[in-house]
C-alpha cells in the first residue's frame, strides 16, 4: 500500500524531529550542521516542505542512519 505524499512528508518530519531531539540539537544547530536554513528544518519537521534526496542524505549521514530508516517504525 503506497503512502500519500503528505503522509510521507509528515513521517519524515516526525522522524527528523525525534532524531534531532534525541541528539540534543536545536533546529538552528541542525541547520548549521547540514548547511540548510533553520526555516527549512522547521518546515521539514512540520511536513510542509519536502525533503530532497540530497538533504535526506545529509541528514542520514549526520545521524548515522541509512535514509530508509527515516520511514521505518514511525507509525
Amino acid at each position: 500500500m503506497a503512502l500519500a505524499q503528505d503522509n510521507i512528508d509528515e513521517k519524515l518530519g516526525r522522524t527528523l524531529q525525534k532524531l534531532r531531539e534525541a541528539s540534543g540539537m536545536s533546529q538552528t544547530a541542525l541547520a548549521i550542521a547540514t548547511g540548510l536554513h533553520p526555516q527549512q528544518i522547521r518546515n521539514f519537521e512540520r511536513g510542509t516542505e519536502q525533503i530532497s534526496a540530497s538533504d535526506l542524505c545529509k541528514l542520514s549521514e549526520l545521524f548515522g542512519i541509512p535514509p530508509s530508516d527515516f520511514l521505518k517504525g514511525q507509525d
